[in-house]
């Protein structure tokens, strides 16, 4: 069973020292999710666009210093960026499905917490495994 926390966000502690935000990169440059991202109940194009993001969360965030002042992790994204990203990894959208109500579905379902234009913080996701 898994839970979004709506009062917490990732922080740089979370992705140096918890193991649930590990990933691997393999050599030929393959982005491995972790298998508790298939838990997270999204489905289709949302799943995609989620793990691209968390993508960037990771590979991005700590390397360029995305943090906040009470040290929580956000990433920039703009939607043509992730669009094109999302392409180039051979996701394509359904043409009634657009990027615009995938992100509001990830914000709505507390997921991501959109702070201003293009950058979003990541909700802290716990996970009764039993």
């Amino acid at each position: 069973m898994w839970k979004i926390d709506k009062n917490l966000i990732i922080t740089k502690k979370d992705l140096e020292e918890d193991n649930k935000y590990i990933y691997e990169v393999d050599r030929y440059g393959q982005f491995l999710f972790p298998n508790w991202v298939l838990k997270l109940g999204l489905i289709d194009n949302s799943l995609y666009v989620y793990i691209e993001m968390l993508h960037k969360l990771l590979s991005s965030s700590i390397k360029n210093n995305w943090v906040d002042k009470d040290n929580k992790v956000f990433i920039y994204y703009d939607n043509e960026e992730l669009k094109k990203n999302l392409i180039e990894n051979n996701i394509t959208f359904n043409p009634e499905e657009d990027l615009d109500n995938i992100l509001n579905l990830l914000i709505d379902r507390e997921f991501i917490l959109k702070e201003e234009t293009n950058k979003y913080y990541f909700r802290h996701i716990t996970f009764n495994f039993k």
